[in-house]
């Protein structure tokens, strides 16, 4: 078996350009995306993000990779909730901006609009989401996109943001901080966008942008609507206890671990609160039993039982990375 997988011939095809041009770029992304489009490791917005680099220039191109750099910068962002955002606030649906098909026509409908028009779109989308950002940080402590189970929800607050002119926090409400926090927290924690994520959100931006206030009782009717969780109970809070945390599964219950540490003012163990450091830089998820310790003493039939006993809820706290116990 292993002397046939060393002698498995892989076939590599190379396919070559007489020119380089605006065209030539094109043709490599449709190229890209016809070899990829029936593969099962890459979804349509991959593709669609393949089909970006090569399809557009200029101004637009330019302007997406600076608001994305620094978003990423800041938050570490994925380029996905940009494109989604962006290209929402230039007249786009969801849905088409995940269709592969039609993408070319989508991305030449946004060519179409001035470069002041762009100009001052792409400005507003920076703006709106950078606000995000600050909002995150101030009232939940989230300085970096890693404590997110998912960065989907980023995209309706930052629509709030942009529809709503906002310039500042300052002009939101109490009533506004509260529902927008409560809605994050709640889809943030159940997954609610980690199916039909494209009509979900296309559902939700509708709503938000009819909306003088956070629409938080409307965009719980659309949950209810798709028979999607609007409370986070104790039982599901218990669930952490039965999972392993540093799984993709057990990133939601770290993720309301943090949050509810930040609202209760816990600190870092070094008397600093948690909302005043950075994740990313200062503060990292420790064990409060030693894992070598449990390694060592925990004895139970089998592996996943034990990583599981290991890596539950109930095993973390998040403190400075300068701490040691």
């Amino acid at each position: 078996m292993i002397r046939r997988i060393l002698d498995y011939t892989i076939p590599i095809y190379i396919m070559e350009t007489y020119d380089e041009d605006e065209d030539t770029f094109k043709s490599m992304a449709e190229a890209f995306i016809r070899i990829n489009k029936y593969g099962l490791r890459i979804g349509n917005l991959e593709l669609m993000l393949s089909f970006l680099a090569g399809a557009i220039s200029g101004e637009l191109k330019k302007k997406i990779s600076d608001l994305y750099k620094s978003l990423r910068d800041k938050f570490g962002i994925n380029l996905q909730p940009v494109i989604r955002f962006t290209f929402s606030n230039f007249g786009l649906k969801q849905t088409q901006i995940s269709q592969v098909e039609q993408f070319k026509t989508n991305v030449n409908r946004i060519s179409e609009h001035s470069e002041n028009e762009m100009r001052r779109i792409l400005d507003k989308c920076s703006k709106a989401m950078d606000i995000t950002i600050e909002f995150l940080e101030k009232e939940l402590g989230i300085t970096h996109s890693n404590l997110l189970p998912s960065q989907t929800p980023l995209i309706p607050i930052s629509a709030y943001f942009y529809y709503k002119n906002i310039d500042s926090l300052d002009e939101l409400d109490n009533a506004d901080i509260k529902n927008i926090v409560n809605w994050f927290v709640l889809v943030s924690f159940n997954g609610y966008y980690s199916s039909q994520t494209d009509t979900k959100l296309d559902e939700d931006l509708e709503i938000i942008k009819g909306s003088a206030y956070f629409p938080y009782n409307k965009l719980l009717e659309n949950m209810q609507n798709r028979k999607a969780k609007v409370k986070i109970t104790l039982n599901d809070i218990r669930k952490g206890l039965s999972l392993n945390v540093l799984r993709s599964q057990g990133r939601s219950h770290l993720f309301l671990l943090y949050t509810i540490l930040v609202k209760k003012g816990a600190d870092d163990w070094n008397r600093v609160l948690l909302s005043g450091r950075k994740f990313s830089e200062e503060l990292d998820r420790h064990h409060i039993f030693p894992q070598d310790y449990l390694e060592q003493n925990l004895k139970p039939e089998d592996q996943d039982t034990k990583e599981i006993l290991i890596n539950n809820l109930a095993k973390y706290n998040i403190y400075t990375q300068k701490y040691k116990l």
